[in-house]
């Protein structure tokens, strides 16, 4: 038997041995872990994309000025998903992603200065 699966036969005979409080114990302490882990990972990471995850109002522009605001975040976050840029990108002309990029610099170096396109945009510590 290699050494993994005779660790996890000693566990299960412990799990089994365990009383209930015993095991609510081990699970609560291994959930903890499991989520001290996750929000260390989280604080590390450079990019974030919370709101299209939280975003529970309407989508759709022209109604309103907040409306247009939550739209735009909203479809960004969605756009720069990881899957479907693998699929988007490849489908996009030359043309295309000219465009976009020039776009997204020309927003970019029409709304920020530049500590806060370093520090913001590149993630870069610089003042």
């Amino acid at each position: 038997m290699d050494a993994l699966a005779y660790r996890l036969s000693s566990l299960a005979q412990l799990w089994k041995r365990d009383s209930r409080a015993s095991r609510a114990h081990w699970k609560t302490n291994n959930l903890n872990v499991a989520q001290t882990q996750l929000d260390e990972k989280v604080f590390f990471m450079k990019h974030s994309h919370r709101f299209v995850e939280n975003y529970k109002g309407l989508v759709g522009f022209g109604l309103d000025r907040q409306t247009d605001e939550n739209t735009v975040v909203y479809y960004l976050q969605k756009f720069s998903d990881d899957t479907l840029m693998d699929v988007l990108k490849n489908r996009m002309s030359r043309a295309d992603l000219r465009a976009l990029f020039d776009l997204l610099s020309t927003l970019l170096r029409k709304h920020l200065s530049e500590d806060e396109y370093h520090n913001l945009f590149l993630k870069e510590n610089h003042t």
